[in-house]
């Protein structure tokens, strides 16, 4: 239907709505047409923009250099808020929204408010994560490593962990991150095999 031409040099990210795609590459937010890739808006950030997921017209970012949150309102173009996380630089790897909180991996799972960008909760270091699956009132999320946790949602507190193969070496490693259908708990816990 379209193309739109990318740098090169940057990772991109995306987010997708009703409306729009929008598109992160470096320190610049684009936001595409969805029926034709034609630029709608752009917004800059102070850093490096990472991964990012929109709910109710709110786009949410992370500025991978600054370590920060920020809450983009997509019908006005204007940031909400934004908060800075007490994590590394450009470790932040996932964002997800469940309910009235989001959800923000890096080597620390952290609980954040939706509507305030206030921190909730912020698991202890356990190595860089991936992205996190939400069940009832449980958190399944693995790191990158051998261990895959449960988190309880609302507290931010450990309930166990489970031994798995780290991810194969490679340049860009896969996610291996838990998916649920109905009531199983699918985990990859090796190359080829599934628990």
């Amino acid at each position: 239907l379209w193309e739109f031409d990318l740098s090169g040099r940057s990772n991109p990210y995306l987010a997708v709505d009703d409306n729009a795609i929008y598109l992160g590459i470096g320190s610049k937010l684009t936001a595409l047409d969805l029926k034709n890739g034609n630029p709608l808006w752009e917004y800059k950030v102070e850093g490096y923009i990472g991964p990012m997921t929109i709910d109710e017209n709110v786009l949410f970012v992370l500025d991978e250099e600054y370590s920060k949150v920020l809450a983009i309102d997509v019908n006005n173009h204007l940031l909400k808020w934004e908060n800075i996380l007490v994590v590394d630089e450009f470790e932040f790897n996932c964002i997800q929204v469940q309910s009235d909180k989001l959800y923000v991996s890096s080597q620390s799972l952290s609980a954040i408010s939706k509507y305030t960008g206030q921190l909730i909760w912020q698991s202890r270091k356990t190595g860089r994560l991936e992205c996190p699956v939400i069940w009832n009132d449980n958190i399944y999320i693995r790191n990158t490593n051998t261990s895959l946790f449960v988190f309880n949602s609302n507290l931010g507190e450990e309930i166990g962990s489970f031994r798995i193969t780290p991810n194969s070496s490679m340049k860009h490693k896969p996610n291996r991150s838990p998916a649920i259908s109905g009531e199983l708990l699918i985990i990859p816990i090796k190359n080829n095999e599934l628990v």
